[in-house]
């Protein structure tokens, strides 16, 4: 059965590749079990192997369902972390860009779309030392502190090819670095970006306090979409929802996959027939009530009436 379908394969290989987190490497070990569970899932037309898995988004865990590809992916994103956290331990340079990320973190200040790739700051050489001193303290790593010197990083940072500034009047050595910078050597050494730099589509526009249009593409087009509070153990169905600044979530699903979540949310059958029949504004007031969220639209393509975020 595997040699009949192989070249069936090559389509879904090139999934795995633009669509897992992991990539060259790291990627390598995984690429064929991501590749056959794509495969199966394209093959699972009633939906058996769908199933809830958590994942970590923003510092809080979210209950999502998901195919075999999505679980597996998962699995080996965190997978590879906790190997790349056993590597950082005791290596200086991983250290060092860990320090450069928590810098740029707390400087950040990206507000729309046109700050996203020109952002840039400049920290002194001591900076960065004393911010790859702190994270190894922090992390327990098996490396002493003090010997994170400035001399240490400053040959590390050469390596980087950052560009060099001096501090007018001064002469102290400072170091240039780029958003582009960071997200190229964080793929590098498949370090993952603070939050803050990390989700460049998920920013807000500054003339309207709205979320930009590329994060909104994640559900625009389910046919069900509603805002669930910080606390909600809704689960979220694959890569269709989002975690706003403030928490909250906002997750699309069609009639059949809000059912298996209401299912496992409310813990009894849902059936998907029902969610299609149900009159719009009966609909509406219902999943209002049961998920204690806010329904921003609802469009079933059987139903005239259409239901907008007000």
């Amino acid at each position: 059965m595997g040699l009949a379908n192989l070249p069936l394969l090559h389509d879904f290989e090139t999934h795995v590749a633009q669509n897992a987190r992991l990539s060259g490497r790291n990627l390598q070990p995984w690429k064929a079990i991501l590749s056959v569970a794509a495969w199966w899932d394209s093959l699972d037309q009633q939906h058996r192997l769908q199933h809830s898995y958590t994942v970590r988004n923003q510092g809080q865990d979210q209950v999502v369902i998901g195919g075999l590809w999505q679980r597996l992916e998962e699995m080996s994103w965190r997978y590879q972390q906790e190997e790349s956290a056993d590597q950082q331990s005791g290596d200086i340079f991983l250290l060092v860009l860990e320090g450069l990320c928590k810098l740029a973190d707390e400087k950040s200040d990206i507000k729309d779309n046109s700050d996203i790739h020109s952002a840039g700051w400049t920290f002194t050489t001591s900076q960065i030392s004393e911010a790859a001193q702190h994270i190894a303290e922090q992390t327990e790593a098996d490396i002493d502190p003090e010997k994170i010197t400035s001399r240490k990083v400053g040959r590390l940072l050469g390596k980087l090819r950052l560009r060099k500034a001096c501090e007018a009047g001064k002469g102290t050595r400072m170091w240039q670095i780029t958003l582009a910078d960071l997200t190229r050597w964080a793929a590098v050494y498949n370090i993952q970006l603070p939050n803050e730099l990390g989700q460049e589509n998920n920013v807000t526009h500054v003339t309207d306090g709205q979320m930009s249009q590329e994060t909104e593409a994640l559900w625009l087009n389910c046919e069900i979409v509603i805002r669930l509070p910080a606390d909600s153990k809704m689960p979220t169905i694959g890569g269709c929802w989002r975690r706003l600044p403030d928490g909250r979530i906002e997750a699309g699903y069609n009639p059949e996959l809000l059912a298996m979540a209401l299912s496992i949310f409310l813990d009894k059958d849902v059936e998907a027939e029902k969610i299609s029949g149900s009159p719009i504004p009966q609909l509406r007031e219902r999943l209002t009530a049961v998920t204690d969220g806010e329904v921003i639209h609802i469009y079933l393509p059987e139903k005239s009436e259409e239901s907008k975020d007000g």
